[in-house]
């Protein structure tokens, strides 16, 4: 018995002199990689200008990086992620519902928000869609969202609403900070709970058919937002909350999907005067005249369109609405994304906006190529039908073409010569960026030619791509 007590004891003895052997080298390392790295001319940075870069590189909406991967990186940068409370203050969230899981994600958040400190709160709370089924959750994470009320600044939550009655209305009256809000759902849970809301400016709801009808019973500071967007599968039924918003300057409706039914509207129904609208972003799918008819805005200088459906008649809505409106003379940017079926009705459309400077067309890939109709029009006098005899966009600063585009490559940079050289002092601008991308290759050939360099050595910006079919950039 002795003998084993003996033997276990130089067991012991060994184990632990082996372990002292890897120990030192394991710490020497370590503390040879930290003399390295404060070598790194980045460590001699001011720690201000490091958090500075690393509140950059974050912003950059890069999913992968996170505060806790700069922390990871070295000593160094640990000790400046950690204590940097601005590195903290936005926060993506998918929910788990799996009970350990959600404990791991319980813990990782009640840490992330300590070391936000007091900092306003950027938080976005999602679900995977198979979660949508457990009728169960585990609450602690969502809970510790809604204890920081009074930190909020942006909120997201795009979770089943049986998931908000846990307690989304213990937050009225304690959302001080909260600028702009989304939310999928018309807060059937509590249409109340965001009533007071001192600095709520935008407001984002994306709702179902039925939901959107819901709506008008939700209370929110409307007279005081500026900005409100719609996801909606009919958004007729918005017409009654974008009469509430008296400040609105900038306005979004998205339509999902083609309507169950056509609300009916009266015959002579009466105008809606958005007269603080300024921006006016649209994503119809199916007709949305009844909508267009009920408006007015008097003011507007920023209309995008995003129209995926093969239908010219938006265009002459939307047309309507200008002339009713009488904001041509305002309008200064034009974005149309989706299928444009024939240049000369582009043409037709923006004749009248003669102030407008900055243009964007990103042509559906399937749609008619545009060809010199839209390039002589820019370079020549306005059809003949149009009320001024001026060229076409007098104004433009800016061009940009996506889609399928056959050109004439010199009176192409005839018409660019002739646009940025302006000769006279009337009413032209100097058209001063042009980017083209086009699925014929020979797009890239203008952009190489002689002209093209000249006009690019005098200022002019001129980049001509040639993108694959199925790869659209941004």
């Amino acid at each position: 018995m002795t003998e084993i007590q003996e033997l276990d004891d130089l067991t012991e003895v060994e184990i632990q002199r082996h372990r002292n052997c890897m120990t030192d080298p394991a710490e020497r390392s370590i503390a040879a990689k930290r003399r390295w790295n404060a070598n790194n001319p980045f460590t001699r940075l001011p720690e201000e200008l490091i958090t500075y870069i690393f509140l950059l590189a974050l912003s950059e909406g890069s999913g992968h990086l996170t505060p806790l991967r700069i922390g990871s990186i070295c000593h160094d940068w640990r000790t400046i992620a950690w204590s940097a409370s601005e590195l903290w203050s936005s926060i993506t969230l998918c929910l788990e519902v799996q009970e350990e899981a959600a404990e791991i994600q319980s813990d990782l958040l009640e840490s992330w928000l300590l070391r936000a400190k007091k900092r306003p709160l950027s938080i976005v709370a999602t679900h995977r869609s198979e979660d949508v089924e457990e009728w169960l959750i585990n609450t602690k994470a969502l809970d510790l969202v809604l204890s920081y009320s009074e930190q909020w600044r942006s909120l997201s939550l795009d979770i089943p609403e049986k998931w908000l009655d846990w307690g989304l209305y213990k937050v009225k009256g304690k959302v001080p900070l909260l600028e702009r809000l989304t939310i999928k759902g018309a807060l059937k849970c509590d249409p109340e709970v965001f009533s007071v809301a001192p600095r709520l400016r935008s407001v984002d709801f994306k709702v179902n058919y039925y939901e959107s009808k819901e709506l008008e019973e939700v209370l929110l500071p409307w007279s005081q937002l500026t900005e409100l967007s719609f996801t909606a599968d009919d958004i007729q039924t918005c017409l009654t909350v974008v009469e509430r918003c008296s400040s609105l300057a900038h306005l979004a409706l998205h339509q999902n999907s083609k309507p169950y039914y056509r609300p009916s509207i009266s015959s002579s129904p009466s105008t809606i005067n958005l007269n603080g609208i300024t921006s006016f972003h649209i994503s119809p799918n199916g007709e949305l005249s009844s909508f267009m008819d009920s408006i007015s805005a008097p003011h507007l200088k920023d209309v995008a369109v995003h129209s995926p459906r093969r239908t010219s008649r938006f265009l002459h809505t939307l047309c309507a609405l200008i002339a009713r409106s009488g904001c041509a003379e305002s309008i200064k940017r034009f974005s149309f994304v989706g299928y444009i079926p024939a240049e000369e009705e582009m043409v037709w459309f923006l004749s009248e906006l003669r102030k407008l400077s900055e243009l964007e067309l990103d042509n559906d890939e399937r749609a008619p190529s545009f060809s010199n109709i839209f390039v002589n029009a820019l370079h020549s006098p306005a059809p003949a039908n149009a009320s001024s005899s001026i060229r076409l966009l007098p104004n433009l600063v800016s061009f940009q073409y996506v889609g399928l585009i056959t050109l004439d490559n010199h009176a192409f940079l005839d018409m660019l010569d002739a646009r940025y050289n302006v000769g006279g002092t009337g009413d032209d601008s100097q058209l001063k960026s042009v980017v083209v991308r086009g699925y014929d290759e020979s797009i890239k050939e203008i952009g190489c030619l002689s002209q093209a360099e000249s006009l690019r050595a005098q200022g002019m910006k001129v980049d001509m791509h040639y993108m694959a079919s199925g790869r659209r950039n941004s």
